[in-house]
């Protein structure tokens, strides 16, 4: 059997950031990734290209016919003879219960794969993401960014999981995952929609940052993320969330951003650029 990992959370709160320390470690370093991204460009794949990657863009295997998955699924089965561990790393909208679901359902994976794990991103600075229903499905919770907030806030948040018993051991497919499938509703986004811009210019840090800042205060975005050219010529990596904005070095020559969030207005985040 081949050992599969799942790793969701909210948009922005780190799911990728803890797939490159686990690849670190000599378990995992020859892992295969299934890299699920809500819009059709995965940003995400370019950071991980040292391991095996098989992409699922477009849409949320939470709320598809499943069989995107199921593809992924056969890929891996016929690449990886030597049964290296497969990482799973969902979309930033997708539903847990909703992604067990659609491995318990499919014959596929049940015969091939073992569910060893499946692990909870919290960002710390996004308490809202908190929904102890959705991370219910978890039997681990990685709380990241601990770095950004104060000592209590992060005992509060570790004491409100441990109040709702969110602490699953032993979890697996064929017993405690399905009995935690209780929901029959189909999972979709209908409101939450993506934009991409593709940066033809090179363009000022600070810049930038000051048009992140007004898009987040004059738009309902959930996540930006991304890769630009400064106006020396370096290309910058770019991670941001309501609270939170990030920019570091990178060797992916690319240049352009995704937005994600509600009811975006396409037309003027693109005329923000043009200006």
């Amino acid at each position: 059997m081949i050992p599969l990992y799942i790793i969701y959370g909210y948009l922005g709160s780190g799911k990728t950031t803890l797939i490159k320390k686990l690849l670190s470690r000599p378990e995992f370093n020859k892992a295969y990734i299934i890299e699920n991204e809500f819009a059709h460009i995965n940003i995400d794949e370019k950071n991980l290209n040292n391991n095996p990657v098989i992409p699922i863009s477009g849409s949320c295997i939470c709320c598809s016919t499943g069989q995107e998955l199921h593809e992924a699924l056969l890929k891996i089965i016929e690449n990886n003879i030597k049964k290296y561990p497969v990482i799973l790393e969902t979309t930033g909208v997708a539903n847990g219960r909703e992604v067990i679901k659609k491995l318990a359902l499919d014959s596929t994976f049940t015969q091939n794969f073992s569910l060893q794990s499946v692990t909870y991103v919290l960002d710390a600075l996004e308490t809202k993401s908190l929904n102890t229903q959705e991370i219910g499905v978890a039997d681990s919770v990685y709380l990241s960014k601990i770095d950004l907030v104060d000592i209590q806030k992060v005992e509060s948040i570790k004491t409100e999981l441990k109040e709702n018993n969110l602490k699953i051991s032993d979890i697996n497919i064929s017993s405690q995952a399905i009995k935690k499938l209780k929901t029959t509703k189909t999972i979709s986004h209908p409101e939450q929609s993506y934009f991409v811009v593709s940066l033809k210019n090179k363009i000022e840090i600070n810049k930038l940052v000051d048009i992140v800042k007004k898009l987040y205060t004059t738009q309902d975005i959930y996540r930006i993320k991304g890769f630009f050219q400064d106006e020396t010529g370096k290309y910058h990596e770019l991670q941001a969330t309501p609270n939170n904005l990030e920019i570091k070095p990178t060797q992916v020559q690319e240049t352009l951003l995704v937005f994600i969030g509600q009811k975006l207005d396409n037309l003027k985040i693109h005329d923000i650029f043009q200006s």
